[in-house]
């Protein structure tokens, strides 16, 4: 199983996420004689209230959703910062799927050689995006050392695609592609939200830095996205 946290202002992935819930259940806590805190047990609401207890207590709450090892969602639990808060946790009836043929399982090199060689989706389909898509990375003898990236450490990331890296450290070119599936993935266009993806960018003379890179399907490439970054900083320096 795989969890992830959930940022409670991602209101389109939660209502997403929760669309197909068929249960509701809320967990309280009261203080015993020993100042000890015990569970009421759970009780079964409906989403009206839901809705209600959500935004009342919004300012404190924490989302995990939690996956099967066939990616099916299992639970959505929003709770607060301590144990003792209330809690409710929503659930989902197991997906019956129809009888299709399997789809084939690919490694990560699999997946990063079919990107590279123009597949949207290379898990879900055969669709091939236009070649003014594909990522051009700067070529050897560029001089700008503040936008020379040699890798990318991942940090944490909402999307599992690149969440599954968390901890580790992969070569520019190869985020760039996951990157890229991502945005495929998600659909998310002006307006519509983002896949948070908190990282570590190592240039090539050696410094590291934190950067949030917020994908879209507009600003699925690393490459770009930083790049600006480093122009509005240094706009900023020369005001």
């Amino acid at each position: 199983m795989n969890t992830i946290r959930i940022r409670k202002n991602a209101s389109r992935k939660i209502a997403s996420l929760i669309s197909g819930a068929t249960s509701f259940k809320k967990e309280t806590y009261s203080m015993r004689m020993d100042d000890c805190m015990e569970s009421n047990g759970f009780v079964s609401i409906d989403s009206a209230e839901f809705q209600s207890w959500f935004y009342a207590n919004y300012d404190d709450m924490r989302i995990h959703a939690t996956y099967d090892e066939n990616e099916q969602l299992i639970e959505v639990r929003f709770s607060g910062e301590y144990y003792f808060c209330d809690e409710v946790v929503v659930t989902f009836e197991p997906v019956v799927v129809e009888q299709v043929e399997e789809k084939p399982v690919l490694t990560f090199d699999q997946v990063t050689e079919a990107l590279e060689n123009g597949y949207v989706s290379p898990l879900n389909s055969d669709e091939k995006r236009e070649v003014s898509n594909v990522v051009e990375f700067p070529q050897q003898g560029q001089t700008d050392a503040d936008k020379s990236i040699e890798s990318v450490f991942v940090d944490m990331a909402e999307h599992r695609t690149i969440d599954a890296h968390a901890g580790q450290t992969l070569a520019v070119s190869d985020y760039e592609l996951l990157a890229h599936a991502v945005a495929h993935d998600s659909k998310l266009g002006e307006g519509e939200g983002y896949d948070k993806t908190f990282i570590v960018v190592n240039l090539r003379d050696g410094r590291s830095l934190k950067f949030r890179h917020d994908i879209t399907l507009r600003t699925k490439s690393l490459m770009t996205e930083w790049s600006k970054y480093v122009d509005y900083v240094r706009a900023g320096k020369q005001a």
